[in-house]
């Protein structure tokens, strides 16, 4: 069965989605519009929900990766370890003790480091965007191999930089790279693979996880993440146990990683009460931020922390949710529980506001269009 006009209609302007989670949560294929409350829409939950419950004025404790990290480890939570804050301006190493603001001022941290391997991510990066990653680096030429098999330098990799960053926000967090443990390394040798969690804090102050997927990576790939061809798959947040994964372009389930044969699909993650003690952990102690996505490496030695995510891709957890991620009553309950409304399909404040909102969103990239165009001719 096609959506009607009038149901994509209804789906966008009454139930909060976005054009895109029609084909994500089944919806052209077959899945009908009755279903659309067992779905949070990627627009309301932007609007309505991320925002609401994550005060934009904290989002820079997690947003900034170099204050997210300097904030993280002042409580004792397992960050990777960092070397420093390049930029041109503020660059400081992790201890606050040297300059860097230069290609030599970093250059010369490498060499009194001597990382095995290096991370490179600008500060206000997401999902991947600008990040590097050298896998191999000789401290004698400076010569090195990053993640997707190119061969640079050090010196050409920082000469590279943008300086203006990313999203508007200079300077860039420079690290060793974290291992895999060696049971998520036998699934997926060639990238980092994380572990999404989402934790919300309750008005008691008590830290709830409430879904969780896991991420391997392909060869060839700086990232594990689904928008770069990574395996995105299901866990079991009680067990830990991974359930059968999807792959971006590849219709039905996997079981098993496309490019080791490694079966994932109901093997127990290690370390997995561990990693769901540290998000909670972790959860209560961002002040303002109630409601946020957390990535963890889990290395040998156990789980860090590598990211904590206020905007995080709500669509790509629901769509491993195939029942639908509202449909779990202690989901909808636990959301309810922050204090924001949830779509019914009807009319209501939050879909009219919506309504303006879109419409002006949309007036504001129409305007951009047309002055582009006037200042090209």
């Amino acid at each position: 069965m096609t959506l009607s006009r009038l149901q994509r209609v209804k789906l966008v302007w009454l139930w909060g989605y976005r054009p895109a989670d029609f084909a994500a949560y089944g919806f052209d294929d077959g899945r009908p519009p009755t279903d659309a409350g067992r779905f949070l829409g990627s627009d309301w939950n932007r609007r309505f929900v991320q925002d609401v419950v994550n005060d934009p004025r904290n989002h820079v404790l997690t947003e900034h990766k170099w204050v997210f990290y300097r904030f993280a480890d002042g409580f004792g939570l397992p960050v990777p370890p960092t070397i420093g804050f390049y930029d041109s301006v503020q660059g400081t190493t992790w201890d606050g003790e040297r300059p860097l603001r230069t290609v030599p001022q970093v250059l010369a941290e490498l060499k009194r480091e001597r990382p095995t391997g290096l991370v490179v991510k600008p500060a206000g990066g997401g999902q991947g965007a600008q990040i590097t990653i050298l896998d191999r680096i000789d401290h004698a030429t400076g010569a090195a191999t990053t993640r997707t098999g190119e061969e640079t330098t050090l010196e050409r990799v920082f000469a590279a930089l943008d300086p203006g960053g990313e999203r508007g926000v200079s300077g860039y967090v420079v690290q060793h790279a974290v291992r895999n443990h060696p049971d998520l390394a036998a699934l997926a040798p060639t990238t980092t693979n994380t572990c999404r969690v989402l934790t919300t804090v309750a008005a008691d102050g008590t830290a709830h996880v409430h879904a969780a997927s896991g991420r391997l990576g392909r060869r060839g790939n700086m990232i594990d993440n689904w928008g770069s061809g990574g395996v995105s798959i299901p866990i079991d947040v009680t067990t830990g146990v991974m359930g059968p994964g999807i792959l971006k372009g590849v219709p039905g389930d996997l079981t098993d990683h496309p490019d080791t044969g490694e079966r994932f699909a109901g093997r127990q993650l290690p370390l997995w009460q561990e990693t769901v003690d540290l998000c909670r952990r972790a959860a209560v102690l961002f002040p303002g931020l109630r409601f946020l996505g957390w990535d963890v490496v889990i290395g040998p030695d156990g789980p860090v922390l590598l990211e904590g995510n206020v905007h995080w891709s709500l669509r790509g957890s629901q769509m491993l949710a195939d029942e639908g991620w509202l449909a779990d009553p202690v989901t909808r309950e636990r959301v309810e529980a922050l204090g924001v409304p949830l779509p019914t399909g009807r009319v209501s404040r939050q879909s009219a506001l919506g309504m303006a909102l879109r419409g002006r969103d949309r007036a504001g990239r129409v305007a951009r269009r047309a002055g582009r165009a006037l200042g090209s001719r």
